[in-house]
């Protein structure tokens, strides 16, 4: 930088004078002192390390997934420990199996996973997996592109026909299917039991177990399991189509007589049950004859096509009771939100076996309809009949009865129609009820039964509003002491006799 002589002095050399005053020299500095330093304490500042987010939150997860996995083995363990102590052995812990409960007998054999026999479907559709025409209730798949379950397996177990009692059931939410009771052409002394399931994976097959159990004094039976189903819907993927085919062997040893069954007694959830007593008929040697026989079942529908036993109980939900039934102590259907139509055919035999045979019969939400014939070996005879419905009509039609028998009838149903036709062989009491409407009683054309050709006489007694009641008999004068009796009552619909 150059500087002119003409530039302007600086501020800071400034010749200005203080008025009054003269330049004076500035004052002598003191002597210089040895002095010790100030030391002023600082405060050390620490500054922390802060950890990234992300190894944090993988800590974290860490931390987490231990806590889990450690609790999940400790339910586990109680779960492996609940089940030991329940079947007294382990359960596989990587999948929940169907298992005999105690109570279900002993175990002789059971059959899960690979043990089955596989045997891959022929393009037509098994008869055994197919459904039955016969059997109201039971899905149809004509085709193998309908048919939902594309993988067959099988098994097979023996069980002593002379057993006193011969069971059967089902435990668990996964399996559904048919179970058919039918003779064989065989002869022997065991009864073949066939199994087949049909399924969509292995997975699902493998929850399954299929049992040969036993229990004290002669009792023999086989058990299908599967696991129960805790809440939400079953997948199709999980679900087993069974059809079981129990057939009994012919009675070959002694001519026209029929398979004789002690005690037969199943319990099964969702299968459908069919009695095939007629298959091979009509050698009697073919046939089958329960002693006692007593069926139960859920969303199902229970049939016959030729039942013959002393003593019958069916039992379902959701599901119809149909077929022909021939028994000798006493008959007993009972079904819920569904129909009940069947043959009936009451053989009393008081003198071999103790008791008039009886029928009871009951459905809810369902019609009833009954075709009912009665036979005695002699004349006479006792015959009791109880019939239930609730909103939805009754119909009971008597095709035969001995004459001078003893019929007691007791229909009723509500919100539905009432309707009873007699034989005309019936002589007794009756008693119509409604609650809206005038009872009617039809008088039919008919001949007398003896062949004496006795004049049908009708008197009506009581008549009161909805109430009527009244007598029917043969000849003249009026028979004392009638002994049958006939009740019929409903509401909110009409109720007729024919008489």
């Amino acid at each position: 930088m150059i500087v002119s002589e003409n530039a302007p002095s600086s501020p800071l050399k400034s010749t200005i004078q203080v008025p009054g005053g003269s330049s004076q020299p500035p004052p002598a500095y003191a002597s210089y002192q040895t002095t010790n330093p100030v030391n002023y304490q600082s405060s050390a500042v620490h500054l922390q390390d802060v950890e990234p987010a992300e190894p944090r939150f993988i800590k974290a997860f860490c931390v987490a997934a231990c806590v889990w996995f450690l609790c999940a083995m400790l339910v586990e363990s109680s779960v492996d420990l609940a089940r030991w102590r329940r079947h007294g052995h382990w359960v596989s812990p990587n999948a929940l199996v169907g298992w005999p409960s105690p109570g279900d007998g002993e175990i002789a054999e059971c059959i899960g996973g690979r043990d089955w026999n596989f045997a891959p479907l022929t393009d037509a559709i098994p008869e055994a997996s197919a459904g039955d025409p016969a059997i109201p209730g039971v899905p149809q798949f004509p085709t193998r592109k309908s048919w939902p379950f594309p993988i067959s397996a099988r098994t097979n177990f023996r069980l002593p026909v002379s057993s006193n009692v011969l069971y059967f059931l089902s435990r668990g939410s996964y399996a559904s299917g048919m179970v058919r009771y039918e003779t064989t052409e065989e002869d022997g002394n065991y009864v073949k039991v066939d199994v087949i399931v049909n399924y969509k994976s292995q997975s699902a097959l493998d929850r399954a177990n299929i049992c040969r159990l036993s229990k004290g004094d002669e009792e023999n039976g086989v058990g299908i399991y599967t696991p129960n189903h805790r809440g939400g819907r079953i997948s199709e993927d999980d679900r087993l189509d069974f059809t079981v085919n129990v057939r009994f062997p012919a009675n070959k040893t002694e001519p026209n007589a029929f398979r004789f069954v002690k005690d037969l007694r199943a319990d099964f959830s969702s299968f459908a049950q069919n009695i095939m007593g007629m298959r091979y008929a009509p050698p009697p040697q073919n046939r089958i004859f329960f002693q006692s026989l007593n069926l139960s079942t859920t969303n199902a529908a229970i049939t016959s096509s030729d039942l013959q036993s002393d003593r019958v109980a069916l039992h379902t939900t959701n599901g119809p009771i149909t077929g022909k039934y021939n028994v000798s102590t006493y008959l007993r259907l009972e079904t819920t939100n569904n129909r009940i139509d069947v043959n009936v055919a009451m053989t009393d035999r008081a003198v071999e076996c103790g008791n008039p045979p009886r029928l009871h019969m009951r459905s809810s939400n369902g019609a009833l309809q009954a075709r009912i014939q009665l036979f005695s070996p002699k004349e006479e005879g006792a015959f009791d009949v109880d019939a239930t419905s609730s909103n939805a009509p009754l119909t009971l039609q008597f095709v035969e009865q001995p004459i001078n028998s003893t019929l007691r009838v007791n229909a009723r149903t509500s919100s539905g129609s009432a309707n009873v036709n007699l034989h005309p062989a019936y002589e007794g009491n009756f008693t119509l009820q409604t609650s809206n409407s005038l009872p009617q009683v039809q008088r039919t054309v008919a001949k007398d039964p003896t062949g004496k050709g006795r004049e049908r006489h009708v008197d009506y007694g009581r008549n009161v509003r909805n109430i009527l009641q009244g007598s029917v008999w043969w000849g003249h004068p009026k028979k004392d002491g009638l002994k049958s009796d006939v009740r019929v009552r409903t509401s909110n619909s009409p109720v007729q006799l024919r008489v």
